[in-house]
């Protein structure tokens, strides 16, 4: 197999190489005007906070009528965009997008949402790395958005994401495991 090399990895030659801002669209979310301890009915949903989506905190939750909220589906990706934990992604999410937050949209002619995911997560200690701010740390926009991806056709995408999702649940079977056997 001939392989072709960007700054950060090698893949086949055949792939193609796109940089992240052509593939992709996002979006910062905003803080919501009100929170609500309890969900009051199908229009309020989760606020997407770091906290919330590591199961450290219950769930506080928006009016979904209130306008200029950002609304994460869970095939999209969010990234915390500032602080000290910026360039961490979570996936799988339906929520109002917190305000340290970008919602990410993949444009799915080219890109499967999961391989991006995959592959940000690989990519994530450059991100972090090459953060900008001196009080709040932030993402660099121009590293984010030039960051080179290898896409793979579609359906090679799909079956890589699926042997990664194998390996995932592989592993998080045995690390369940060990704590079991440990206890």
């Amino acid at each position: 197999m001939t392989e072709y090399e960007t700054e950060f990895s090698e893949f086949p030659k055949e792939w193609e190489v796109k940089k992240l801002k052509d593939i992709i669209t996002y979006k910062k979310g905003v803080k919501p005007k009100q929170l609500y301890i309890k969900r009051i009915d199908d229009n309020y949903v989760p606020y997407l906070t770091a906290e919330y989506l590591r199961g450290q905190s219950e769930p506080r939750y928006v009016d979904m009528n209130e306008k200029r909220l950002l609304v994460a589906e869970p095939e999209d990706i969010l990234m915390i965009w500032d602080g000290s934990a910026a360039g961490d992604l979570f996936t799988g999410f339906r929520g109002a997008v917190a305000s340290t937050f970008v919602r990410i949209k993949c444009n799915r002619n080219i890109i499967n949402c999961k391989y991006l995911y995959y592959y940000l997560l690989e990519r994530v200690d450059i991100l972090k790395k090459r953060t900008k701010g001196t009080g709040i740390p932030h993402i660099n926009k121009d590293t984010f958005e030039n960051l080179q991806i290898p896409l793979p056709p579609l359906e090679e995408q799909k079956k890589i994401v699926e042997l990664l999702q194998k390996a995932t649940d592989i592993y998080y079977t045995l690390k369940d495991y060990i704590i079991q056997i440990r206890n």
